[in-house]
């Protein structure tokens, strides 16, 4: 099992963590830079880290001329390279700030995907998944239920994709926490991880 730290300050990046975990991996969320570079033996110890670069300042951290939100996660990204120069990072941020980026891609073992792309939660698994050596995510989608209803129906079909098919464990729709979402907008989140989608209708659900 693969052992993942998810570094950001956005609890909504736990539906990410569950993504990794839907694939088999060990994922754990820190929620500051301050908890971040206060861990840093764990960290440095993992398999992959995916790191966002705004976040607060950490408390007493020695003036650099770049103590600001918008570059906080870089100074997680510097220390953990003094440690460790071969761990793969995958810097996921929303930073607009070109150089930032440059930066992060120019690292060794470091890459840059930006929150705003169309396809960054694929991307983003599936970068996880060459970094840890793994076939392309593309190749062996995690399956998404909507269903209604039937439970029956549900855990067959749950049970077919995970146990006959060998597919990853399914991401079932309605098992998820909403976090203060709609359920178009959970919706949107969950199947944006998958590329594999199951809708179960029965005379049951007939409005």
């Amino acid at each position: 099992m693969s052992r993942i730290f998810f570094i950001d300050d956005d609890v909504a990046m736990d539906v990410l963590s569950d993504s990794l975990r839907f694939r088999g991996h060990e994922v754990e969320r820190i929620a500051s830079t301050q908890e971040a570079l206060d861990r840093m033996d764990d960290l440095v110890s993992a398999n992959v880290i995916i790191l966002d670069i705004i976040m607060a300042w950490p408390d007493g951290r020695p003036t650099t001329g770049l103590e600001r939100a918008s570059t906080a996660g870089m100074e997680v990204l510097l220390e953990i390279r003094k440690r460790n120069a071969t761990l793969p990072v995958i810097v996921f941020s929303a930073t607009q700030d070109a150089a930032v980026a440059t930066a992060a891609d120019e690292i060794p073992n470091c890459s840059f995907i930006s929150k705003w792309e169309g396809r960054s939660l694929r991307e983003l698994n599936s970068r996880i998944g060459r970094a840890l050596g793994l076939m392309d995510n593309a190749t062996v989608p995690v399956p998404f239920i909507v269903h209604g209803h039937d439970e029956t129906a549900k855990l067959a079909l749950k049970n077919f994709l995970q146990n006959t098919l060998k597919f990853p464990e399914p991401i079932i729709l309605h098992e998820q926490p909403n976090w203060g979402r709609t359920v178009i907008e959970k919706f949107e989140d969950y199947s944006a991880m998958s590329a594999l989608v199951f809708v179960l209708l029965t005379p049951d659900d007939r409005q």
